[in-house]
């Protein structure tokens, strides 16, 4: 049907029949009567079979999982008898109930692959043969490599397929080739306030990927059980914040959690991107930090408009004498971006001491200064002492040593030569394994030096309380990265202990 052309009157109303007027009409009238008072959407939802079915395999075979697994079990019964569940569902289902193996997985890919367009049967596929790995251990599914190309993909989509790929592997003997990127997507989508993109199949399918790597049990049963005491709140603020900031109050852990996050999109978005870069240093990104007003000229953009927000929040929280200290954080970490430019465009790294020195501060760890608005804490409005400052530099220094360790495998294959491992294999002429084992000694003499320093200034009798409450704090943000970053390093040493090293 050719459609009206753009500024053309509309098409007259009689050429249309009277039946969609009147559906729309009672859909918008049913979407209204859904809509409360706060604006927001709710309507009473239905279980369904295949997702009740793959949460019955996976809390029977969770530890301290809770006691969820019989009323899923009775429900899927419930069902079943009904005689309306059929197809994949009521393999699947049966698979859980009855301990039957699935049966006949070529008709169960062909009933879901017929309905879906031709481009989507690899991947419809892999994702049966997933479900039917996941609720049938005796499954003997089948491996296709590309049927896990995320290219064109929507993040959800790039989730399911992920988790889909991370179980066939297992099932099918080829964990070597799950990535740490597999594994750092699927992660990433736990510890959240509300199920991920609001998806119960591919929170589902998350778990059951991660429950077969080492280091991910803790992460299953919050997961399956949600969080316990304050643990809702600790999800709002993510993974990290919440490992890095346990005793902090929540107002101040969020804080720290949304600068964080500005920072870590900033990274990823601007960072690394000359050009980008470049156009936002112009606008001054610390500045708008400080006054809360764009520059003459400067574009409303997402980051200078968010950053506008943020400000406007810590100083509602009491913060305005840190908005110095942590504009000079920003201005520190964006100029050492660009300083990161010209290795990156020639591909050669930079010396050693030139990495380190800029890797304090393109570490991005300059919120957690938004600590200091915690009860106990010193003064914002005066400066930290040397020692002090010193202490939480070295604490931004290692976490990056470690991220470098984590993502060297990944900016290898992207040529970036902006990574402790490639500048020590530069540096000292090492091969890629022997660099990588420098880098780990890199980092643990780090740790030593930061552990050696805290004891230092805790014996030191002329520290204030304030003072001390600081050191334990960013005592406990190196502990709690070390802990949110764990079972990275349980994937990367004990599925493929030397892929990360090249």
């Amino acid at each position: 049907m050719r459609t009206c052309e753009a500024g053309a009157a509309p098409w007259p109303t009689k050429v249309f029949p009277s039946g969609p007027a009147g559906a729309r009409d009672r859909m918008v009238s049913a979407l209204a009567a859904r809509v409360g008072a706060d604006g927001a959407v709710r309507d009473p939802c239905g279980s369904r079979v295949l997702e009740s079915a793959l949460a019955a395999a996976l809390l029977e075979r969770t530890p301290s999982s809770g006691a969820g697994a019989g009323a899923v079990r009775e429900f899927l019964r419930t069902r079943m008898a009904t005689g309306t569940v059929e197809g994949a569902e009521r393999s699947l289902a049966a698979a859980v109930l009855d301990r039957r193996a699935v049966a006949s997985p070529g008709s169960l890919v062909r009933q879901v692959t017929d309905t879906a367009p031709d481009f989507t049967a690899r991947r419809k596929q892999a994702l049966v043969h997933a479900f039917a790995a996941a609720v049938d251990e005796g499954f003997l599914p089948s491996w296709d490599e590309a049927a896990f190309d995320l290219t064109g993909l929507h993040s959800w989509a790039a989730v399911q397929v992920t988790a889909s790929k991370v179980i066939l592997a297992r099932a099918t003997g080829n964990t070597d080739r799950i990535s740490d990127e597999d594994v750092r997507l699927l992660l990433d989508t736990q510890g959240r306030p509300h199920l991920w993109e609001g998806n119960v199949l591919i929170h589902l399918s998350v778990l059951h990927a991660l429950s077969g790597l080492p280091g991910t049990a803790a992460t299953v049963r919050q997961g399956l059980n949600g969080p316990g005491d304050d643990g809702l709140e600790r999800r709002r603020i993510g993974r990290l914040v919440g490992r890095c900031m346990p005793g902090a109050p929540f107002g101040v852990a969020q804080l720290v959690a949304r600068h964080l996050a500005w920072v870590f999109h900033f990274d990823d978005t601007v960072a690394e991107h000359a050009d980008r870069l470049a156009a936002h240093r112009a606008w001054d990104p610390p500045a708008v930090l400080r006054s809360g007003r764009l520059p003459a000229g400067a574009p409303a953009c997402a980051h200078l408009t968010s950053l506008i927000s943020l400000r406007e929040d810590i100083v509602a929280s009491g913060g305005s004498g840190l908005l110095p200290l942590l504009a000079d954080g920003l201005r520190r970490y964006a100029e050492s971006c660009a300083r990161e430019a010209p290795w990156r465009a020639s591909g050669t790294p930079p010396t050693l001491a030139e990495y380190l020195a800029l890797r304090v501060h393109t570490s991005g760890g300059h919120p957690m200064y938004l600590h200091l608005l915690a009860p106990g804490m010193p003064s914002g409005r005066a400066p930290l002492t040397a020692p002090l400052t010193g202490l939480a530099e070295l604490a931004f220094l290692i976490g990056a040593l470690a991220n470098d360790l984590l993502g060297h495998a990944a900016e290898q294959r992207q040529g970036d030569p902006v990574n402790a491992v490639t500048v020590l294999a530069h540096e000292y002429g090492l091969p890629a394994p022997e660099a990588y084992r420098a880098a780990v000694v890199l980092h643990a003499g780090h740790q030593h030096r930061f552990d050696a320093a805290c004891a230092g200034l805790l014996a030191d009798a002329t520290l204030s309380e304030a003072q001390r409450r600081f050191v334990h704090a960013v005592m406990g943000w190196v502990a709690g990265s070390a802990a949110a970053v764990e079972p990275y390093w349980h994937h990367l040493l004990t599925t493929h202990p030397t892929r990360g090293t090249g």
